[in-house]
């Protein structure tokens, strides 16, 4: 988003520069302090009306669903109808996969890397991201944010054997600084109650429960086991 107002902005100033060049060329010193004033009031009105379009373009649409795709089909974003669950394609990220997705309270999605842990922004129109910041941490899998707009993150370290050192973390958006909150397991989703609050996540394949669902405390990473889906086994 910052990137394309910059952008922008340096549309208007070559535009302005190029008019005022135009204008010293043309006309007498009075008309062009005139046309000067003018011509930049002009400019100033159609960056407040653009920039208000550009930025809502960019966000989530209420009632609807978003999920992003993996390796195997290349980092897409979608939109999920959640009255039948049909997927329509958004478009592509960009990205090789995208294993962590989040929307804050303004409608912005963010979205992770699969192994680098980079933190980026997703047009909710286009699908395209666009950089934020480096968050220094590998597989950052799952995020979301609680209802005061603070992203949670679960990330850890993958090896023959699984997925090692899982830590619950939050991100600081605008750096990507993380700070740790206490150790936890292989987890692959995360969420936030929108009414009371409560922190849900789940499981990862790799897991002792690969389809085990928990409540974890966003203070101490703490797990409380609910109970498993089943849903694996049912695919056995």
């Amino acid at each position: 988003m910052k990137a394309k107002i910059r952008k922008f902005l340096g549309d208007v100033n070559v535009f302005l520069i190029g008019l005022f060049c135009h204008i010293r060329m043309n006309v007498d010193i009075r008309r062009t302090r005139f046309n000067m004033r003018y011509g930049l009031l002009l400019a100033v009105g159609v960056l407040l009306l653009s920039i208000p379009n550009v930025i809502a373009q960019e966000k989530a649409e209420f009632g609807i669903f978003y999920a992003t795709t993996s390796v195997a089909d290349g980092g897409n974003l979608i939109a999920i109808d959640p009255a039948t669950g049909a997927g329509t394609l958004i478009g592509r990220t960009g990205l090789e996969a995208v294993p962590g997705l989040a929307i804050n309270s303004r409608g912005e999605i963010f979205a992770t890397d699969l192994t680098s842990g980079a933190l980026y922004r997703l047009n909710a129109v286009t699908g395209e991201a666009i950089f934020v910041a480096m968050t220094g941490l590998p597989f950052l899998e799952a995020i979301a944010f609680d209802s005061s707009d603070v992203l949670f993150g679960i990330s850890g370290s993958k090896t023959l054997f699984g997925t090692s050192d899982r830590r619950l973390y939050t991100i600081d958006v605008s750096t990507g600084f993380p700070t740790a909150i206490g150790p936890t397991v292989d987890l692959a989703g995360l969420a936030f109650d929108p009414i009371d609050g409560t922190s849900w996540a789940s499981s990862g394949i790799l897991s002792q429960f690969p389809d085990g669902i928990f409540m974890i405390s966003p203070t101490t990473a703490i797990l409380t086991f609910v109970g498993n889906t089943v849903y694996l086994k049912q695919k056995d």
